[in-house]
C-alpha cells in the first residue's frame, strides 16, 4: 500500500498493520484500491475546490477509515460479501444523510444488508470500520455468552449514549493517530493481532451498549437506496456510452417519479444530473493521474462520455473552479 503523505507497518510480515494518511487530497480516487470493498467513490455535486483528509489503518480482517470532505458530494461504498461496516459521524459533520436518513453524531450506523450505502453532505467527518462479518459475530457472541449460531447480527441504526459515542470516536481517533503518526517508531505500533482484538472489542462493546435502545430498523430493504444502486450499476455497465432516463427506470424497475424520489432522498440530486457529475468527476480523476501530454484533456473527456468538448470545459470549470487544462498542469507539476 503506497501512501501520499505516509505509510507505516509493523515489523511482522505475516501479520502487519498497514497505515496510510494524506491531507488535502485532491483526488479521492487514489484511496479506492486501498479499501477492501467492491466500490468506493466520491462524486462532487456542487462547485468548489475539492480537498479531502484521509487516514486508513488496516489488517486482513479490519479496515478503519477516517475521512473528512469539505465540499458537497455523494460518497458511495459497496461492501464485499462477508463484510460489515460500522459508521460514526463526528460533530463537525453538517447536514449529512446516510441512505436518505439524517445523520446523527450519537448514532452507530450499520449499512443495511451489508450491501451499499450513500453518504451525502456539504461538510462531513466520518469514521468507518469494515470488519470480517463472521469474526465480529463471534466476538459479539462471546461477550454475550452465547453460541455464534444463536446470534442474529442486526442490520440497524442504534442510538447511543452521548458518552458512549464520544468515547468510541476518541478511542478510534487514538488508534489512527498512533498508527499514522509520521515519525512513529516501529516499537510503538500495534501488531495486527492486538489491533484486531482492540477494534473488535471496542465496537462490540459499543454495539451492545445500544441494543436496548434500538429505535429504527432499516426500511425494508432500504428501497430508495436499492433503486439508486440498480441505476448506478446500469450507468457503470454503459462504460461511458449515453444512458437515458428510460434506461435507468428500466434497470431499477420503477417509474420516473419513483426514480426521482429515490435520487432526491439518497443523493440530493436528480438522476441525470447526478450521473452527469459522476462523469465530470471521472474526467477529473483521469486528468489528475495523467501526464501533461498533447490530447490528454480530449482523451479524459471522451473516455468519460463527453463528445462536446466546449461544453465539457464550461461545465467542468463551473463544478471544479478551474479549466481541465489547469487541472492537468497542476497534476504534472506535483
Amino acid at each position: 500500500m503506497n501512501g501520499v503523505d505516509g505509510r507505516h507497518s509493523s515489523v511482522s510480515p505475516a501479520r502487519r498493520v498497514d497505515a496510510w494518511s494524506s491531507r488535502h487530497l485532491a483526488d479521492y480516487g487514489v484511496v479506492a484500491p486501498m479499501i477492501p470493498v467492491r466500490e468506493e467513490s466520491v462524486i462532487q455535486t456542487k462547485p468548489g475546490a475539492s480537498k479531502s483528509d484521509v487516514s486508513i489503518v488496516q489488517t486482513d480482517d479490519v479496515s478503519a477509515v477516517r475521512v473528512r470532505h469539505d465540499i458537497q458530494s455523494v460518497g458511495v461504498t459497496v461492501l464485499r460479501p462477508g463484510r460489515i461496516a460500522l459508521i460514526l459521524f463526528k460533530p463537525s459533520s453538517n447536514n449529512c444523510r446516510i441512505n436518505g436518513a439524517e445523520a446523527s453524531v450519537s448514532t452507530l450506523y450499520l449499512p443495511f444488508k451489508g450491501e451499499s450505502f450513500h453518504i451525502v453532505g456539504a461538510s462531513r467527518d466520518v469514521i468507518g470500520v469494515v470488519l470480517h462479518r463472521r469474526k465480529f459475530a463471534k466476538t459479539l457472541a462471546a461477550l454475550q455468552g452465547i453460541g455464534v449460531e444463536d446470534l442474529a447480527l442486526p442490520e440497524l441504526m442504534l442510538q447511543l449514549n452521548a458518552d458512549v459515542s464520544s468515547g468510541t470516536r476518541k478511542r478510534l481517533n487514538a488508534i489512527f493517530d498512533l498508527q499514522c503518526k509520521e515519525n512513529a517508531e516501529a516499537g510503538g505500533l500495534l501488531d495486527a493481532e492486538h489491533f484486531d482484538r482492540m477494534v473488535f472489542g471496542l465496537l462490540a462493546d459499543t454495539l451492545m451498549s445500544g441494543l436496548s435502545k434500538l429505535y429504527e430498523r432499516a426500511p425494508p430493504p432500504s428501497r430508495p437506496n436499492a433503486i439508486v444502486r440498480k441505476a448506478e450499476e446500469r450507468f457503470m455497465a454503459a462504460d461511458g456510452t449515453p444512458v437515458s432516463l428510460a434506461d435507468l427506470c428500466l434497470a431499477a424497475g420503477v417509474g420516473k417519479s419513483v426514480l426521482y424520489e429515490a435520487f432526491h432522498a439518497i443523493c440530493g440530486e436528480p438522476p441525470l444530473s447526478y450521473f452527469y457529475k459522476r462523469r465530470l468527476n471521472s474526467a477529473r480523476s483521469a486528468l489528475l493521474s495523467s501526464p501533461h501530454v498533447r490530447g490528454a484533456v480530449t482523451r479524459a473527456a471522451m473516455d468519460s462520455g463527453f463528445t462536446e468538448l466546449g461544453r465539457f470545459s464550461v461545465e467542468y470549470r463551473a463544478l471544479f473552479g478551474e479549466l481541465p487544462s489547469v487541472t492537468l498542469r497542476s497534476s504534472s507539476a506535483e
